[in-house]
């Protein structure tokens, strides 16, 4: 894999020619198993599924617990990226003021060693961090390469402009020789304790272990419920749980498909009704249904004005369009889909 190494540091030299971020088809741990030990620092932002219907989820994780290189912004950028993150609440910044904010914040992140933004499976991000990401990617920061690993997806359309680029990595070579059916296996032999501690939190979207903690004691789920699944390589449990690859996490979603996911949206929704967290209580009702439910259709609406509030547009359309799936009526799912039509406010 030599020659994809020297492809993807090349990202990272100074360069006095236009160099866009790239795309490419692989899964981010072939990114990584690409670069070996010579690894720049990372950031990284998963995708994870229903994703792209949460505001501004990825640049809430891009700067979560990133203190001193917000400090470094000015104010205005500093507090675009605070009120599209929710923790300040104030006029919705325009589109190109978040794009400047993100990029000037991952300048601040590089400092002065080499910064890898690597974006896994963005097709299951919002939006409206998608095209942050975008920008920045198309305004290329020097010492910073900007990768999105497709994982197999399709191309999102905000990035179909972007280069693409091979990389020969024989999937075998990944996981520790783990292939997806060998891993399966692993999640299989898991005590059940550990296998339910795991589904809820691939069904966490942020991997707040708080947030987990509180939803596995819900059903009698110990502190040390994750220790077997830590032992065998999926997942690390230090200040949010962190799936060690995103073929440990698809292990883990392949085996709670179908009721075992619900039932884990269903106590994280419990978890965000105590904490009095309307946009992430609707959010997983909106996971956990089995049925239409107008009482949830509702609530993804009014989570939508709150999204296109904070200028989260296209997550406010994809809220009213899981709406209009969670509708009950015919009457509901119609207003909700002319909701959906509607244009947004201008960039």
């Amino acid at each position: 894999m030599s020659d994809d190494r020297t492809r993807l540091l090349a990202l990272l030299e100074p360069s006095e020619s236009f160099r866009p971020g790239v795309l490419v088809r692989t899964d981010a741990d072939a990114v990584l198993a690409a670069l070996g030990r010579e690894a720049p620092a990372i950031l990284r932002i998963d995708g994870f599924v229903g994703g792209e219907g949460i505001a501004f989820s990825g640049i809430a994780r891009a700067t979560a617990n990133r203190d001193r290189e917000l400090a470094a912004l000015p104010d205005d950028q500093q507090d675009a990226i605070a009120v599209v993150s929710g923790r300040l609440h104030e006029a919705a910044p325009k589109a190109p003021l978040v794009g400047l904010a993100l990029r000037e914040f991952v300048r601040a992140a590089a400092g002065p060693v080499p910064l890898l933004l690597l974006v896994d499976r963005p097709q299951s991000i919002d939006g409206d961090s998608l095209a942050a990401f975008a920008s920045v990617a198309r305004h290329p920061v020097d010492g910073v390469a900007v990768v999105f690993a497709l994982g197999g997806g399709e191309v999102p359309e905000l990035l179909d402009d972007l280069p693409e680029l091979a990389l020969d990595v024989d999937e075998a070579e990944l996981h520790d020789g783990r292939d997806a059916a060998a891993l399966d296996a692993v999640v299989a032999g898991l005590p059940r304790a550990a296998r339910e501690w795991l589904i809820i939190a691939a069904a966490e979207p942020e991997r707040d272990l708080e947030r987990v903690g509180e939803a596995a004691l819900s059903v009698g789920l110990e502190a040390d419920a994750p220790a077997p699944a830590m032992l065998a390589g999926l997942v690390d449990v230090w200040t949010d749980a962190v799936f060690t690859s995103q073929s440990a996490y698809d292990a883990v979603r392949r085996a709670a498909d179908g009721a075992p996911w619900r039932d884990a949206h269903r106590l994280l929704w419990q978890t965000a009704a105590a904490r009095e967290d309307a946009d992430r209580l609707a959010w997983h009702l909106s996971q956990s249904l089995e049925a239409a439910d107008d009482r949830v259709a509702n609530r993804l609406e009014a989570s939508a004005e709150r999204a296109a509030a904070r200028g989260a547009y296209r997550a406010a359309a994809v809220l009213l369009e899981t709406a209009a799936r969670c509708a009950a009526t015919e009457t509901r799912r119609a207003d909700c889909a002319w909701n959906v039509a509607a244009p947004a406010p201008p960039s």
